[in-house]
């Protein structure tokens, strides 16, 4: 169930940054917020998997859908439910937040 929750967060996350203005991608605020999402995402995944943490890198405002999607992917590989519960409100308050 959890597994089905992130993934329709995620989904529903990746299609709204990709049919937002370009303008609004761009600023500094969105991205500050942005890149604290997916830095919690790539932490998570590979806190759970025992990795050491790693930069998330700042990438063109125009890849962020699928930077957040390839991300959100590594979660489902062996994200516990601890994470997965977290992650998936986090990805609702965010994209609430758009």
């Amino acid at each position: 169930v959890l597994v089905r929750e992130l993934n329709q967060q995620l989904a529903r996350t990746v299609e709204k940054l990709r049919t937002m203005n370009l303008h609004k991608l761009e600023r500094q605020e969105f991205a500050t917020k942005f890149y604290a999402l997916t830095q919690d995402l790539a932490d998570a995944s590979l806190r759970d998997s025992g990795q050491l943490s790693i930069q998330v890198p700042h990438l063109n405002p125009t890849t962020f859908a699928d930077q957040l999607l390839v991300l959100g992917m590594e979660l489902f590989k062996g994200g516990n439910t601890r994470s997965l519960s977290a992650l998936t409100d986090r990805l609702l308050k965010f994209r609430k937040s758009l």
